[in-house]
This record gives structure tokens, C-alpha cells and sequence, in this order.
């Protein structure tokens, strides 16, 4: 599963429903609760990263529009958290 988070309160709705093989992308405001999630693979788009001067731990990974795609293409489920 792919979760798709857009802003801290999003993390606070879907934290309980992270697995361990699952995908955490941080897009937009969501960004902000990239250095709070400490399971699951987690991602966060570089271009929102640079918008907002944010740097993230070593266990997030930036990610471009085009690794956002890889990661949609990987996952047979997603789902958005706003």
C-alpha cells in the first residue's frame, strides 16, 4: 500500500494503518511530518522539500515526479491522506 500524505494531520489519520511493507509518500505541507515517522519505507517530493527549507533524516528519501510514479506503478493499492 502506498500512503500519501499532505499534511500532519493526514500522518495522524493513517499512522495506525502503516505496515511495514508499505510506502509513506509526503507531498505538499505534508512534508513538515516527514521527520516524525520512524517505520515504513517513507518518501518526500524534493520539490516540496526545497519550497519549505526542510531537510530530512537519512531513513526519508527525496523523491522527484518521476520516482512519485515509480512508486504509484509499484503499489497495487494507494491511498491519500489529507
Amino acid at each position: 500500500m502506498l500512503h500519501i500524505v499532505g499534511s500532519a494531520l493526514g500522518l495522524q489519520s493513517c499512522i495506525s494503518t502503516v505496515r511495514e511493507e508499505d510506502s509513506v509518500l509526503f507531498i505538499g505541507n505534508g512534508v513538515y511530518a516527514a521527520t516524525t515517522v520512524e517505520s515504513a519505507q517513507c518518501f518526500a517530493m524534493q520539490e516540496d522539500l526545497d519550497a519549505r527549507g526542510i531537510d530530512l533524516p537519512a531513513r526519508v528519501t527525496a523523491t522527484d515526479y518521476d520516482g512519485f510514479l515509480k512508486l504509484v506503478v509499484a503499489h497495487s493499492n494507494s491511498v491519500t491522506w489529507k
